[in-house]
């Protein structure tokens, strides 16, 4: 996480976002497309960089203003828990940095823009960067034919890049004890 760390660092606002994906989907209706973004929100808050500061401070001061009441799941009527408000907070709050690297929050929502690959030292690459942190978001291990239930797009027989990774994380898990 050095490289993440030193641009939050570097970031004048103190705050770093992650968008869920940095190449728009085809209109071919399968899922995920753009209605994604719209329903659920831009950005995705399984990472935010923060800082402290002033920027970041007002931030999370407006946020749980918002989220005192609003951190709700109703995507027809705008809300889905802390992700749509990231959409406004980029007009908002000064200096908001976005973090548009492939190996940055990858996860379902993105596969069609990433390609994983295994480096020769054994590390996990995404589209030939360093892989930093990835999301396993709604991935059960007992159903490991399912990325995640409600795909269209892709399915673990399509992508056997992805198959690897989703191996090694069941794999962990259950060594772990996980049942």
């Amino acid at each position: 996480l050095d490289p993440l760390i030193s641009r939050l660092h570097e970031c004048v606002s103190g705050v770093l976002l992650t968008p869920h994906t940095d190449t728009d989907y085809p209109d071919d209706g399968l899922w995920p497309d753009s209605r994604l973004l719209l329903q659920y929100g831009v950005f995705n808050l399984g990472f935010l960089g923060l800082r402290d500061g002033v920027v970041a401070r007002q931030l999370l001061d407006w946020l749980q203003m918002k989220l005192r009441t609003r951190c709700v799941n109703d995507p027809t009527h705008g809300y889905f828990l802390d992700q749509k408000f990231f959409d406004l907070s980029i007009a908002l709050f000064d200096g908001l940095e976005i973090e548009r690297r492939p190996g940055y929050n990858v996860g379902w929502w993105n596969f069609h823009s990433r390609v994983l690959s295994r480096a020769a030292n054994g590390s996990w690459l995404c589209n030939g960067e360093p892989l930093v942190f990835f999301h396993f978001s709604w991935y059960r291990p007992d159903r490991p034919e399912v990325f995640t239930p409600h795909l269209t797009r892709y399915q673990p027989a399509d992508r056997s890049d992805l198959q690897l990774i989703y191996a090694y994380y069941r794999d962990r898990l259950l060594q772990s004890g996980y049942e």
